[in-house]
């Protein structure tokens, strides 16, 4: 390798029959790969040794694959396929993916097609690189059978093209799905609805975006039965009517609230008629000088106290 650093990450010179050996006998072995920005690599360095050894992947047996510190997005083809568009015929026993780089949308078409992953975080770090997730690649994220846990960071919106308030795909296998963009900024309720739609199995959601409607705590318990914790930041100042809320009895355990909180009693009232099981919940309200909403979890554990008061009355009657 030459010491010169302008030349770091290329290779020197032809490489031998004996080195070809031990680099595909070491690479075979290789089961998780990390690798930062700093560490760049020539590109044609990768593809000389992939000539050399007849591989079609560097790292053909890897199943974690983690690239962090805004990577150049063109090294990460070779780890696993010298082609993005073959990726996944490659990367055939990658099960975990995690990549923070400047995306493209041969990435998406890339990273959907690769049938056995169970873990995904990915997030563009190129804000010069103007890159839009769009809804067919979540639909597609959406079909998988495979993935468990999904987290998503973009700096721009998702784009709307197509998104209709029905969705007739199978839903997906995630149980956790974490999306991190400015995603539901202009979104209605009936098309966060159709998104979520996607993920009808979810365990665990957590929305880290623009500010949604109360109502959209309503439209998540109607969407999700099965879903057991929620962190999203809501609006829920000048509340409607009581009423107006249905009584619902979904089953969630745990609800993280943040944004414009009105009075503590008034959402936890409101709160309790859609979530009548919470055990966990924490309220982090924009402001708050007084500290009220330190109560709000003792209240709802009070209304829920009085429910089964309620229950125990009408049995004995």
């Amino acid at each position: 390798m030459p010491q010169d650093e302008s030349k770091k990450g290329e290779i020197g010179g032809p490489i031998s029959d004996s080195e070809c050996i031990k680099i595909r006998e070491y690479a075979r072995r290789i089961r998780t790969y990390t690798k930062f920005g700093k560490e760049r690599i020539a590109l044609y360095a990768y593809i000389q040794v992939l000539q050399a050894t007849n591989f079609l992947c560097l790292l053909p047996e890897l199943n974690t694959l983690r690239v962090y510190h805004g990577a150049s997005e063109d090294e990460i083809p070779f780890l696993v396929s010298p082609s993005l568009q073959k990726a996944h015929r490659m990367a055939r026993n990658l099960t975990h993916l995690d990549i923070s780089a400047s995306f493209t949308t041969a990435s998406f078409r890339s990273i959907s097609s690769m049938r056995r992953l169970q873990t995904l975080n990915i997030f563009h770090v190129d804000i010069t690189n103007r890159c839009e997730l769009d809804l067919d690649f979540l639909r597609t994220l959406a079909s998988s059978e495979s993935l468990k846990f999904i987290h998503l960071g973009f700096p721009t919106p998702l784009k709307q093209d197509g998104l209709s308030s029905t969705n007739d795909r199978a839903s997906c296998a995630s149980q956790v799905l974490v999306i991190d963009i400015p995603i539901f900024l202009e979104f209605s309720l009936d098309q966060l609805t159709a998104l979520l739609l996607c993920w009808k199995n979810l365990k665990t959601l957590t929305l880290k975006t623009q500010t949604l409607p109360f109502q959209a705590l309503v439209r998540i318990a109607q969407t999700l039965p099965t879903l057991h914790e929620l962190s999203l930041t809501i609006e829920a100042q000048g509340l409607f009517d009581v009423d107006s809320v249905p009584v619902l009895g979904h089953r969630l355990n745990t609800l993280f609230v943040y944004g414009n909180l009105e009075e503590p009693l008034n959402i936890v009232r409101l709160i309790d008629r859609i979530f009548p099981y919470l055990d966990d919940s924490e309220f982090s309200p924009n402001n708050d000088p007084e500290g009220e909403f330190f109560q709000a979890p003792r209240l709802l554990q009070v209304l829920r106290d009085a429910r089964q008061d309620e229950r125990k009355r009408c049995q004995t009657a």
